[in-house]
């Protein structure tokens, strides 16, 4: 006679059915189940190229002679000649870190606050899409610093705002240095990462902006000096 399984038996038969049948499903997975996710990692190598390029764009100037509103880049070209989607991929560009930055700051607000309540109840919409774009951008952060990369996109939408806005040169290496030096600071005694390696990196990293940042103003100050 064959004996019966046993209950510890029957759970390990179980887990692994569940086992292959989550590797049998793995390899089905549809591609637009990964698309948000390198969709995400292409947006943030390409934010502040994309960024700078958008700002460079619609700059614009006043000339001094006839007080004409002309595009920095273009001096021909009047300001506002651009098509209209030009200006709407500016709001999303600022709005795309703005947004969750602004959500994070309402939910520390005190729970009774009306706006504490509205950013409280805000979530992330229940789509495929958008939880594999949410995990995509997170999963390297613990789960309470998940406003980390909107921070990080600031900080690029800040970089390259100074250069195209402010003209003096001295002026755009204090400003760049001034934002080097808060995100430093801010990385750490924050911590945001998950993995102790690539926190630390990120630090060093950090510090080396602050370094080069710190090292460019003098020699801005040298140049207009001479």
């Amino acid at each position: 006679m064959v004996a019966a399984p046993t209950e510890e038996q029957q759970q390990q038969q179980q887990q692994q059915q569940q086992q292959q049948q989550e590797q049998q499903s793995a390899p089905a997975r549809s591609l637009g189940a990964r698309l948000p996710g390198a969709f995400a990692q292409l947006l943030l190598l390409a934010y502040s190229a994309l960024a700078s390029t958008t700002l460079q764009l619609l700059h614009c100037v006043v000339l001094p002679g006839s007080g004409e509103r002309v595009v920095f880049l273009a001096g021909e070209t009047a300001c506002g000649a651009w098509p209209a989607p030009l200006y709407v991929l500016l709001v999303l560009l600022v709005l795309l870190p703005v947004v969750p930055l602004l959500v994070f700051a309402g939910r520390q607000l005190p729970p009774w606050s009306r706006l504490g309540k509205a950013a409280r109840a805000m979530a992330v919409p229940a789509r495929p899409a958008a939880l594999a774009l949410h995990h995509s951008l997170t999963k390297e952060f613990y789960p309470d610093q998940w406003h980390w990369p909107a921070l990080l996109a600031l900080q690029r939408l800040l970089m390259v705002v100074a250069p195209v806005f402010v003209v003096d040169s001295i002026k755009c290496s204090l400003c760049l240095m001034f934002i080097a030096m808060v995100m430093a600071v801010l990385q750490l005694f924050n911590s945001p990462y998950a993995h102790a390696d690539v926190d630390a990196h990120a630090k060093l990293t950090a510090g080396c902006l602050l370094a080069l940042a710190m090292m460019n103003a003098p020699q801005r100050a040298l140049d207009c000096w001479h």
